[in-house]
């Protein structure tokens, strides 16, 4: 999958508001899971993604300057590209900016996984796995939340047979 950007200018005339695409579909990079999350820092955002294939995410700053380079972090797990399964789930940073989740189904089972995320540097550290139970085993894990003061996390697993989900 390609993950591709545009660019919206706003304006507001006479009370109403009017937009003009800039830039349309610009790619960032190729083979991106569908994993993005944003946190707002104090000079800008960042936008983070994860590649599909390897274990490494992509912090790009974004300031009114646009979108900057990507830090890079190889950490965690590799998002294995077998099936498209294994690229789906939610991404989610901590309401704090300091923690991301990440939901990961894999073929050795259902994993979230969390990480310390640096808002000055873009950096994540600090690899956490936890491992759902194996009374799941026909579910996959796909949604993460934390909690508004940041200390619980929150996670769904979904089953495409059946029309109930799982709350952790």
């Amino acid at each position: 999958y390609v993950l591709s950007y545009s660019v919206v200018d706003i304006k507001e005339i006479g009370g109403a508001t009017l937009g003009e695409v800039v830039a349309e579909d610009v790619p960032l990079f190729k083979k991106s899971t569908e994993r993005i999350a944003a946190i707002e820092s104090g000079s800008g955002y960042w936008l983070l993604t994860h590649e599909f294939g390897t274990n490494t995410f992509r912090a790009y700053p974004i300031t009114e300057d646009g979108i900057g380079p990507p830090v890079l972090s190889s950490i965690g797990s590799v998002h294995n590209q077998t099936t498209k399964e294994y690229g789906e789930g939610y991404m989610k940073f901590s309401p704090d900016g300091t923690k991301v989740a990440v939901a990961l189904a894999t073929p050795m089972g259902n994993f979230v996984e969390l990480f310390e995320f640096d808002p000055q540097t873009g950096q994540l550290s600090n690899y956490i796995q936890i491992e759902l139970t194996e009374d799941f085993n026909d579910y996959q894990v796909y949604g993460v939340e934390f909690s508004s003061g940041s200390e619980k996390l929150f996670v769904t697993l979904n089953n495409e047979a059946s029309p109930q989900s799982r709350l952790y």
